[in-house]
């Protein structure tokens, strides 16, 4: 009882005080593998576990880092424009960041991949479905583009495999929905297609694999946000 009506006190009195940007989300498991966006704090929140080795490996090519650690940064950053991050302002205030032509070409923008993802196979038709395809897609642009100014590699293929910078690059980036699953589950679309989305709509990942123009790897339309 006395920890039930703790939760229930501080929760009460948290309605009266400002917000706290550096706490931790009550809700929110430390130890939970799960990074997200907190729209209210203006955050990223990464658990423990995103320390471990199998996320951030100093004794690996420095691109296994930017593909896997750097596009989950990228996605979630991405969170703070979606339908529901554009309507917080950098302090956590209600304000709309994406008004006038500016929302118009917005929503412009993400009509192009629902009816991607649509295409290949996404049935749901929710805002946080689209939130998060969308996030995907950003997050491999920003992840590419942070790599390419620190590829320690240039053009030298990777000891043992087959596959230039470039090319281990975008396998390691696909290597991150790397799953066995019956079906998609919360928002987040099967992994097949939080790999195929965002290759498809990347010159770099067509360029890299010489995927001939008008392919299933390299649609003449492609979908971008910015």
């Amino acid at each position: 009882m006395d920890v039930s009506f703790f939760c229930y006190f501080r929760f009460k009195t948290s309605f009266a005080a400002p917000a706290n940007p550096d706490e931790w989300p009550s809700d929110t498991n430390t130890f939970n593998i799960n990074v997200h966006y907190n729209y209210e704090s203006n955050s990223i929140l990464f658990p423990i576990l995103w320390t471990m080795d199998q996320f951030l490996d100093s004794t690996l090519a420095n691109l296994f880092s930017f593909a896997g650690f750097g596009s989950i940064i990228g996605h979630e950053m991405t969170h703070a424009f979606d339908f529901k991050g554009r309507h917080f302002g950098p302090t956590g205030v209600d304000r709309n960041l994406t008004i006038g032509t500016t929302s118009a070409n917005f929503k412009e923008k993400q009509k192009c991949f629902h009816r991607q993802y649509s295409g290949l196979g996404e049935l749901r038709d929710t805002a946080g479905v689209l939130a998060e395809n969308t996030a995907d897609n950003v997050a491999l642009v920003l992840a590419y583009k942070a790599w390419k100014k620190q590829n320690e590699l240039g053009s030298k293929r990777l000891p043992g495999l087959e596959l230039n910078a470039d090319q281990a690059f975008f396998t390691a980036f696909a290597q991150n929905w790397c799953t066995l699953s019956t079906g998609a589950t919360g928002t987040h679309s099967l992994g097949k297609l939080r790999v195929l989305g965002p290759l498809q709509n990347s010159p770099e990942f067509a360029k890299a694999f010489s995927c001939p123009a008008g392919s299933k790897m390299n649609p003449t339309n492609k979908c971008t946000l910015w």
